[in-house]
């Protein structure tokens, strides 16, 4: 499997001065392609799978495509669906095979002398776990594909200590009630026989999120040049204006305004043949196109009454793809130009 690229398009405050501070709900990825709307047994299996690799170190593939789990990572698994689903604190070793097929496409589940994973203990007649005290764990899914007999689908780990009603938003939470964990590519199988209704096929998870808690960003304002934003508290500014970037250098922000005589049309033109490679949309109502390349992410917003243009370019390592194009969201939903708030 592989981490596909962000591709979503929506621009949202650059005339909208006016709204709700952001501290005042959670930030989120904005949906993009959706086979399907996923039902409750998708969502669940997702959450259960959040749950479980929350504290996990691991990088990459976890879960080969159609290849049986690790012996640590399927009692991750059996614990945090029995906390959530059953809920118990105890499985009798009959009740932990059963759950485990429901998860799994591929192989059984065959006990060790004593547990691979932490927070189980092996008894005489079956499993006692111990309760994650640490907070509430979901997957929030942004992208969804159909290929008849299995789904892939995108989405971000999360953890909030304030626990969501049933079909309640993410985004009705406080903002510095989620820390956005990292993000993962699950391709399930469909089965109307298991108990979510899916099986879990393959994983793949990015790094953890260098910056998952949005209330924790900056805001930055650039009287001279009229606009702000909110950035990443990583990013420092660098020694001109305009410029932040992290402390190895491995990422940066650059804001420039100019003028540009041209019409929209012309310069979303130039702006296709300056970002080849990258995945373009552009919005005629909202002055703006946006690229996201590998390793790289560009904001134009051009107001032709006046002229101005300001060009944002975010650059980032190519192997947290995913983890930027969230940060890129962000910065955009933030990203005010004043004098188009204003006019």
């Amino acid at each position: 499997m592989r981490i596909r690229k962000l591709t979503a398009f929506l621009l949202i405050l650059l005339l909208a001065a006016g709204c709700a501070p952001a501290a005042f709900s959670a930030p989120q990825r904005e949906a993009q392609a959706m086979a399907f709307d996923p039902d409750e047994g998708l969502q669940t299996i997702l959450d259960i799978l959040a749950a479980a690799l929350a504290d996990a170190e691991e990088t990459g593939c976890v879960l080969p495509e159609g290849a049986a789990p690790a012996p640590a990572l399927g009692e991750r698994m059996l614990a945090a669906a029995a906390l959530k689903c059953r809920p118990t604190t105890f499985l009798t070793w009959a009740e932990a095979e059963t759950l485990y097929r429901q998860l799994f496409t591929a192989g059984a589940y065959a006990p060790g002398e004593a547990p691979a994973a932490a927070g189980m203990l092996f008894q005489r007649d079956g499993i006692a776990l111990s309760p994650d005290a640490s907070g509430a764990c979901g997957a929030y899914l942004y992208a969804v594909e159909d290929d008849g007999a299995d789904v892939t689908v995108d989405c971000d780990f999360y953890m909030s200590d304030v626990t969501l009603e049933d079909g309640g938003e993410i985004s009705l939470l406080p903002e510095d009630a989620v820390l956005w964990l990292r993000g993962a590519e699950v391709s399930l199988r469909k089965n109307a026989e298991a108990e979510f209704g899916y099986t879990v096929n393959g994983i793949v998870l990015t790094p953890r999120y260098e910056s998952g808690c949005s209330a924790l960003w900056r805001e930055e304002t650039d009287e001279a040049a009229g606009y702000s934003l909110r950035l990443p508290e990583f990013l420092l500014p660098g020694e001109n204006a305009g410029e932040w970037r992290s402390a190895d250098g491995s990422a940066a922000v650059q804001i420039r305004r100019g003028l540009a005589d041209m019409s929209f049309d012309e310069a979303e033109k130039a702006f296709e043949q300056a970002h080849p490679g990258c995945r373009i949309a552009a919005d005629r109502a909202f002055s703006c196109m946006e690229a996201l390349g590998e390793g790289e992410y560009h904001l134009t917003v051009l107001a032709e009454d006046t002229g101005s243009l300001y060009a944002l370019t975010l650059r980032f390592p190519a192997e947290r793809q995913a983890e930027y194009a969230f940060y890129a969201e962000l910065i955009r939903n933030s990203f005010i130009v004043w004098e188009l708030a204003n006019g």
